[in-house]
């Protein structure tokens, strides 16, 4: 009896210790499905994470590449707009030159080139017409103002020209270029008229001459005369 008692007693604490140890086999079984899950998911998300970081990346890129682009075109469209009114005030102001450098002519202050700019020749030309009116040239600023001024003025400064140009009224033009005197042609030695060559007579006629000779009649006049004829 003592012994069966002993034997249930043994059956129940392996009974005991094996579902014991099943519970921990499930136990670590289960903690590892759960690890195992657990990195799974850490290993989707930082897989998201890093897709979700290139996509921003590239968006981020493309945004800077959008907007260098626009800030290039806005600063091309800058330029070409700042160009444009530089040319426009450019041609302006030549225009507004050439008009001072005509009046500047007209008035006799000025010989340079119409070209528009504000050289040195058409500073001197402002300087001599202030200086014939008795101004002093503070500025050579031209303005408006002053090409009006200068199209109420008539001659101021006297004619000067080139030394190539002579004055013809109020203006200067190109001195005639003298023509080169031609070189006398020599004329060709008169020919000595030619005589005309007599023919020389044959010696083959000398018998026929000689016959004729022979053939004419002589006769005699009563005065002593002889006369020769032919046909009697």
């Amino acid at each position: 009896m003592r012994k069966a008692e002993e034997a249930k007693k043994q059956a129940e604490a392996k009974r005991l210790a094996e579902e014991k140890a099943a519970a921990e086999a499930k136990r670590l079984a289960a903690e590892k499905a759960a690890a195992d899950a657990e990195r799974v998911r850490k290993a989707e998300e930082a897989k998201k994470q890093a897709e979700a970081k290139r996509l921003a990346e590239e968006k981020a890129a493309a945004e800077a590449k959008k907007l260098a682009a626009e800030k290039a075109e806005a600063e091309r469209l800058r330029k070409a707009e700042a160009k444009s009114l530089a040319d426009e005030k450019a041609a302006a102001e030549a225009k507004t030159v050439r008009l001072a450098q005509l009046e500047l002519r007209r008035v006799g202050c000025f010989s340079g080139r119409d070209d528009g700019l504000l050289n040195q020749a058409t500073k001197d030309a402002i300087e001599l017409y202030h200086s014939k009116l008795g101004k002093r040239s503070i500025k050579l600023d031209i303005t408006d103002e002053f090409i009006a001024e200068l199209k109420r003025q008539p001659r101021v400064c006297p004619l000067v020209c080139r030394e190539d140009q002579v004055a013809q009224g109020d203006q200067c033009i190109a001195k005639a270029t003298p023509e080169k005197e031609k070189p006398a042609q020599k004329r060709p030695a008169k020919e000595e008229p030619r005589q005309a060559s007599k023919p020389q007579r044959r010696d083959d006629d000398a018998p026929s001459r000689a016959r004729q000779r022979e053939a004419r009649p002589v006769i005699r006049s009563g005065g002593g005369s002889t006369m020769t004829g032919v046909g009697f």
